[in-house]
């Protein structure tokens, strides 16, 4: 029997690398050292919802809200109106106060970023690879972006691969053009031409970084082009992602039933009662400054880093009380943490499918 596992042999939500790399965080470990694994240690003892040092083990840094893309999965999909109260296109983190947040990491031991969050796309903003080479230089260790893949092109494929880059992610989420522009409203195979000219980039320079990732989050419109997509990618990139769907209108009607509708599949097991452990390993910074406890909800506000430190907020009343009642009964938790948990496991409906 062959050693590489097709999908239907491993669990709906997976991150499966090429089996002749083996584990992706030893392959990483390999090429960047025992920071490395140091890093990871820690990651790993915050699972247990325990803080493993005084400052976050990683930060999400969004230096701009905004995308090119209006995907029927996330929130730019909706009217300009309930955008605007998620973030603003015209903010953005001043230089000074991303290298002060970067420095604050220098001298308190951050070993990750993130150089977007959830819903910002991290090549629209110019001084992208500046910010890869800056933190790099400040000892972090793993540094990655997430992005659609539409903006790169020739001359940024290079700087990324030689910036320092350690991780990058593709969100595609189909296999067929035609599903593709249902979901995400552009050109498939023009976003797949460029990221295997990246690739071919990064294998002309015999570079084993930035580990790549295609992604495909799992819904109604591309459920049955699982497979296609991860033969394709898996002997291309290093490892490819299937994800489930995460409803973010929770609050939002009637666009949260509209997205529960279309695009929720009911035939995975997910589990509403999952201890979260962000508050105890990571920090969202948006680009107007504020600091969120979750990386993947807005409303978590714990401070500002143009009043704050980030090491102030993250030991401050606001990180405490969050940690204290993130997974304790549901009426001490606050909006946002429900709403986090509906927007990934809702209960199910007689007659879901």
């Amino acid at each position: 029997m062959s050693e590489k596992k097709t999908w239907k042999q491993q669990d709906a939500n997976i991150i499966r690398l090429k089996a002749r790399e083996g584990d992706l965080n030893e392959l990483l470990a390999r090429e960047l050292g025992g920071r490395f694994s140091e890093y990871r240690e820690k990651w790993d003892k915050a699972a247990g919802c325990v803080l493993p040092q005084d400052f976050p083990v990683h930060i999400d840094i969004e230096r701009q809200f905004g995308c090119n893309l209006k995907c029927r999965t996330c929130i730019h999909d909706l009217p300009e109106e309930h955008v605007r109260s998620w973030g603003n296109t015209g903010q953005k983190l001043s230089d000074d106060i991303f290298r002060r947040v970067i420095d604050d990491g220098r001298t308190h031991n951050l070993y990750s970023v993130a150089l977007n969050g959830p819903h910002c796309e991290p090549l629209l903003s110019r001084s992208v690879i500046d910010d890869i080479v800056y933190i790099k230089a400040a000892n972090v260790v793993d540094i990655m972006i997430t992005t659609n893949g539409h903006l790169l092109t020739e001359d940024l494929s290079y700087k990324l691969v030689e910036s320092g880059l350690t991780r990058i992610m593709f969100s595609l989420d189909a296999f067929r053009k035609e599903t593709y522009a249902k979901l995400r409203g552009g050109d498939l195979d023009s976003v797949v031409k460029k990221i295997n000219r990246f690739l071919e980039i990064k294998q002309e320079m015999e570079k084993q970084l930035p580990v790549t990732r295609v992604s495909f989050v799992r819904n109604k419109i591309n459920k049955d082009e699982v497979e296609q997509f991860a033969d394709y990618w898996i002997d291309r990139v290093d490892y490819v992602g299937i994800q489930s769907f995460m409803n973010p209108c929770v609050g939002i009607n009637p666009h949260y039933e509209e997205k529960e509708e279309t695009l929720r599949l009911y035939d995975e097991e997910v589990s509403s009662g999952f201890r979260c452990a962000a508050p105890f390993r990571r920090m969202l910074i948006k680009g107007n400054g504020d600091a969120l406890s979750c990386c993947n909800w807005y409303e978590n506000i714990v401070g500002n880093v143009y009043r704050e430190s980030v090491y102030d907020i993250w030991n401050g009343k606001n990180m405490q009380e969050i940690r204290s009642t993130v997974n304790g009964p549901v009426e001490s938790q606050t909006l946002a943490c429900r709403n986090c948990r509906v927007s990934i496991a809702p209960v199910k409906k007689k007659g879901d499918v």
